[in-house]
């Protein structure tokens, strides 16, 4: 077993001292070049500080970084220690401040050669006043993993300001963390309103799969007193970060319901429903793949379906971000210029930065929009006997069996439960060319009795 010791270094300085421990010698070292929920390459060999190898002797010997994931230590060592600068307050990121410690293992535990499958037993020593919270139980100051794989989809955070409300769905425990609230509490017509609103999208989700790949399940939230809005997916649990305060308990609940529901699905669609090509995940360089469309689009799509089906929101809540969406897309050039699917590829290369939102096209935007425009014609083509969920039901089992998806897969599925649709050819107009899709989901809308009208460039859609 791999022991992997956490301690706080300096508050002031926002660093985390670590010591990794081996059950056997090496001498290369590495550390992930991207993460879970953001689909690009990353540097974190930066955050790395006072590097040092420890021979079985208790000597120093000498570490030097030969790449940007990569150290080399002078000789064989079995163990090795250096501090992390936990600097980055968002849901991927690591963070210390004066009264909590959340820490992303995949930016700041480093795994050595030959070490991935080992079990990993992480000690997490933070002051005794401070809470700990894990996808998995921690006994005591303790947390096992059964790999490193299993270790980088694990958040955790400890802090003397933690809250929670939870509740059961089908025998499944899901618990709700927050943390940064401080004097500012929340009312019990809050914790009601916000309990019943978790319970009711979790068992839609439930409904639409028919069990949860998980056996417990934390949303833990980080609230600055500044504005923010992120999330991110992982095994058992996710991060969000969302503020200020004032937004979660008063003015804007539905953005906390809005994220949380669509990173609740993300359990499924990525963490179990998984293209082939990121089966197994393989952290040593990135994953490419052209089917961001499915795990961040079809996920936003279902994040907001769901709240709709399941009473959340309202009709206009739901019609109120189709129309963001839409109006978001018509203000890309790149649309003309890039495909969906090309776009997703190049997600990996920096796709998230602000500098390229217009120059092509959004795995989550469009993405969203395109699953609409598929879910709608499986309904119109069956007479609405089948729509989107038969497909995420069948891409479920599939991966349940191990199989990874491709999009000759799902254009399988799609033949098998529409045949009078020329999905092929639907695929490379919507998904493999540059296109604007407003004329279609237009026409989707229209045919679930939604209607538009054009003020200037504003778009107002409606019931009929």
């Amino acid at each position: 077993m791999i022991h992997v010791h956490l301690s706080i270094a300096s508050v002031e300085k926002k660093r985390l001292r670590i010591s990794i421990s081996l059950p056997f010698q090496t001498n290369e070292f590495f550390i992930p070049a991207w993460r879970p929920g953001r689909y690009m390459a990353q540097w974190f060999a930066p955050l790395v500080k006072n590097m040092q190898g420890v021979d079985r002797c208790g000597g120093q010997v000498k570490m030097r970084l030969v790449s940007d994931t990569c150290w080399k230590a002078d000789q064989p060592i079995d163990r090795m220690t250096y501090e992390f600068e936990a600097k980055t307050f968002d849901g991927g990121g690591s963070w210390l401040g004066d009264d909590v410690l959340y820490l992303n293992p995949v930016n700041a535990v480093i795994y050595p050669k030959d070490g991935w499958q080992q079990e990993v037993e992480v000690t997490l020593d933070v002051p005794t006043d401070f809470q700990r919270v894990c996808g998995k139980p921690f006994q005591g100051d303790k947390v096992s993993f059964q790999d490193y794989d299993e270790l980088y989809d694990h958040p955790m955070v400890a802090s003397s300001d933690l809250r929670k409300f939870e509740y059961s769905i089908e025998g499944t425990r899901f618990y709700s963390w927050f943390y940064g609230l401080k004097e500012k509490t929340w009312s019990a017509e809050w914790l009601a309103k916000n309990t019943e609103v978790f319970e009711k999208f979790s068992l839609a989700q439930f409904e639409l799969f028919g069990s949860f790949p998980f056996e417990e399940f934390h949303f833990i939230t980080l609230v600055p007193e500044y504005s923010y809005y992120h999330g991110v997916e992982h095994l058992s649990s996710t991060m969000l970060v969302l503020g200020p305060p004032e937004r979660v308990l008063m003015d804007r609940p539905k953005d906390l319901w809005g994220v949380a529901s669509h990173e609740l699905f993300h359990c499924w669609n990525i963490k179990t429903i998984r293209p082939a090509s990121l089966l197994p995940y393989d952290f040593s360089k990135p994953q490419f793949s052209s089917l961001g469309y499915v795990y961040e689009g079809f996920t936003t799509y279902y994040g907001d379906e769901i709240l709709l089906r399941s009473g959340v929101f309202s009709m206009e809540d739901w019609l109120e971000e189709i129309s963001a969406r839409l109006l978001e897309h018509r203000n890309k050039p790149g649309r003309w210029e890039v495909s969906l699917a090309d776009s997703s590829m190049l997600t990996w290369m920096g796709g998230y930065d602000a500098k390229y939102k217009d120059e092509r096209q959004s795995i989550y935007t469009e993405g969203m929009l395109n699953a609409l425009i598929i879910d709608v014609l499986l309904q119109k083509n069956t007479d609405g006997k089948i729509r989107l969920d038969d497909l995420m039901r069948r891409m479920y089992q599939d991966a349940q069996e191990g199989k990874g998806y491709t999009r000759q897969s799902i254009l399988s599925h799609l033949y098998d439960l529409d045949p009078s649709t020329h999905w092929q050819q639907h695929f490379e107009k919507f998904y493999y060319s540059p296109i604007d899709v407003t004329a279609a989901v237009l026409e989707s809308l229209q045919f679930l009795g939604i209607g538009h009208e054009w003020k200037g460039e504003e778009l107002v859609l409606f019931a009929h």
